[in-house]
């Protein structure tokens, strides 16, 4: 089934930065190609990417894709743009609930969070926009109000012998008509669908939980 799926990130927020080898998925997640005409802007050469395909993943469920009663992620960070990212994601009997903001810089955005996915040390959380005070001009017709935001998050642990937590550089982007979001499942951290390439450390003030 074709999905339109639209993917953004915007340059001020984050970084590209290390590598990491891809994780090894579970079955339950199935190879299906989805041809979504997707669209991607790469912050470190600026260029816009149009018509690409979801290789990987499936879509759906706002659940977890680990095994436990309970899965949360929460954590804080900062970008190049002086925008200041924190979030909350709670799975739990009660369901799935928590929040997202952008604050500082150019942005000022408060979402609900929608999705949370949980593998080994990684969490995809996504929120859905209730509030937009300022964005950066030009997105003035991408962040709106029932827009939903995508973003990974890294948990390596505490201690100074321990690897910086990360985030992605990449923000995934579906709009407030979409019929078909939120696409939790199919942006899965082990759905194939983030380059591990794109994953950058957070910095000595920011600070990332999976649970």
């Amino acid at each position: 089934m074709n999905k339109v799926l639209y993917v953004a990130s915007v340059a001020i927020l984050l970084a590209t930065g290390c590598s990491k080898e891809p994780m090894t998925r579970p079955e339950s997640v199935v190879d299906t190609p989805q041809n979504n005409g997707l669209q991607r802007f790469d912050i470190e050469t600026g260029s816009m990417e149009q018509n690409i395909t979801l290789e990987k993943g499936k879509l759906g469920t706002q659940t977890s894709t680990n095994q436990k009663s309970v899965n949360s992620s929460s954590g804080h960070f900062n970008t190049p743009g002086a925008t200041v990212v924190s979030f909350s994601a709670t799975v739990n009997n009660g369901g799935l609930h928590g929040n997202i903001n952008f604050k500082g810089g150019l942005f000022d955005l408060k979402m609900n969070t929608v999705c949370l996915e949980v593998y080994n040390n990684q969490a995809m959380v996504a929120g859905i926009i209730t509030k937009v005070t300022t964005v950066p001009p030009g997105t003035e017709l991408l962040f709106v109000e029932g827009a939903h935001i995508y973003f990974l998050v890294e948990d390596n642990g505490e201690g100074s012998n321990a690897s910086a937590d990360r985030v992605s550089s990449q923000l995934y982007y579906s709009p407030a008509n979409d019929p078909n979001g939120p696409y939790c499942a199919a942006l899965a951290p082990n759905s194939g669908n983030w380059n591990p390439a794109w994953m950058t450390a957070v910095g000595q003030q920011g600070n990332i939980q999976v649970n």
